[in-house]
């Protein structure tokens, strides 16, 4: 299935790419820290959702805190880890 490219499509790519940039950096998910990463690895499609729709900025950076958080839930209940790159798939108890 391909999705169309649609301005939600694209938020919640970004969204993805902020959770995994906070993962791999161990970095507090607040907006300076993120537009930090957005800065420091230039991240131009979402600096351009932070300077033309500061809105749709918002709804991301505030969701980023709560995918992680969920995040972090799911595997204390569970101890189940689901890591996915490109073309991989990780899962499983631990």
């Amino acid at each position: 299935m391909v999705l169309k490219d649609t301005a939600e499509s694209t938020a919640v790519k970004q969204l993805r790419t902020l959770v995994n940039f906070v993962q791999l950096t161990m970095t507090e998910p607040t907006e300076s820290h993120l537009l930090d990463l957005a800065l420091h690895y230039a991240l131009d499609g979402l600096l351009l959702i932070i300077a033309r729709n500061p809105a749709l900025w918002e709804t991301i950076w505030r969701a980023v805190r709560v995918v992680i958080e969920v995040g972090k839930e799911q595997y204390r209940c569970d101890r189940y880890l689901e890591i996915r790159g490109e073309g991989d798939t990780l899962e499983g108890k631990f």
